[in-house]
């Protein structure tokens, strides 16, 4: 990352020798959404109320940079980590986890699909009006630090109210063996791209509407990175001090290093604004996660000054959304309970710029 702020801090230097508007920014950004548990409960050993589910995910980067005229350039680090399982795969974590009587007889889909990853990189950006419309598109290079990415397929079944029996079928790439524990030496290295593409503007005199894709045609190409194919099974136990079954899993398979091309799911984000009245605006917005779409309505007034207060109902996850902005600074935040430790749905963001 010191490279990458070395090569920002040469851009801002050079930058001054021209005659050029300058904008510095930086942009903090948290999505995180769970169906079956609290996001809380969910990194917190499954604590808390459970309903059924299939989904979990959590999206985070921070980025910094600076704009010249059209040209924007910036560094990043990004955490992303997405999870798609049976719904009776999450009520066996939530069951096990929390020593609840198990029934005896009662069967579980063993089915959890991970595409996770961590990375820092910079991105290149260049942005043009074009027949009324600003558009922008921006290419990233993404160093790959840490990854699982691959799936979990088979069946459990309860054989008493602190027992049970499973097998199942893995394939996954990872840089930390969270199913077998296997022991990696050295950490993978990925190297990667990504697109982004922006299109805002107005329809008519009142109607605006805004496009962004990210992720565009994006993957990070691994070395060397630590694989297992097996099948797990529960043909040697253990417990805990309770007496209650402990999950650790008899491997037979194969455990590879090899070159791995991981493939990150495009995103898209629409919005839609129409001012009904003078100051006042009803607004539209489509959020495409890749493993999950929101549809949200919501109310915009417009102060004298130009500053936009925007109040959003997201139907999809039952979460309100408020968000602030005026010419340097963009804030929402988002929840779907007023205690952030009950939330299923909570995110944030925070965007500073300043042109001079």
């Amino acid at each position: 990352m010191k490279r990458y702020l070395g090569l920002l801090g040469s851009l801002i230097v050079s930058s001054s020798i021209w005659a050029a508007e300058i904008t510095p920014f930086v942009e903090v950004s948290s999505f995180s959404h769970s169906e079956p548990i609290s996001v809380s409960g969910l990194m917190n050993n499954w604590k808390g109320s459970f309903e059924t589910g299939r989904v979990a995910f959590t999206m985070n980067r921070a980025e910094i940079g600076v704009g010249v005229n059209n040209w924007q350039i910036s560094v990043f680090n990004r955490y992303d980590y997405l999870f798609e399982f049976a719904p009776s795969t999450a009520k066996l974590f939530y069951d096990t986890k929390n020593k609840k009587e198990l029934v005896s007889g009662e069967e579980y889909s063993l089915d959890l699909d991970s595409n996770s990853f961590v990375a820092r990189g910079f991105k290149l950006g260049y942005q043009q009006e074009v027949s009324g419309f600003n558009v922008g598109v921006a290419v990233s290079y993404l160093e790959g630090l840490e990854l699982t990415d691959g799936y979990i397929s088979g069946r459990a079944v309860a054989v008493s109210e602190n027992d049970y029996d499973f097998d199942f079928d893995v394939d996954y790439y990872y840089s930390e063996d969270s199913v077998f524990e296997r022991e990696v030496e050295a950490l993978p290295k990925g190297q990667g791209f990504g697109i982004d593409l922006d299109v805002n503007g107005y329809l008519n005199p009142q109607w605006q509407a805004s496009l962004q894709v990210r992720d565009l045609f994006a993957q990070i190409n691994w070395l060397e990175t630590p694989r297992t194919i097996a099948t797990g099974s529960s043909s040697t136990k253990e417990y805990d001090s309770d007496g209650y079954a402990v999950f650790k899993p008899v491997a037979s398979g194969w455990e590879l290093n090899e070159d791995y091309t991981q493939t990150i799911p495009t995103k898209l984000f629409l919005l839609s604004s129409y001012e009904f009245m003078q100051q006042h605006a009803l607004l539209l917005e489509y959020q495409d996660y890749a493993i999950k779409s929101f549809y949200s309505a919501g109310y915009r007034f417009t102060t004298e000054n130009r500053h936009n207060l925007d109040v959003f109902y997201n139907i999809t996850a039952e979460a309100w959304k408020l968000r602030y902005q005026n010419p340097w600074m963009n804030f929402e935040m988002i929840t779907d309970r007023l205690s952030v430790s009950e939330a299923q749905t909570i995110g944030l963001n925070l965007a500073l710029r300043y042109s001079f």
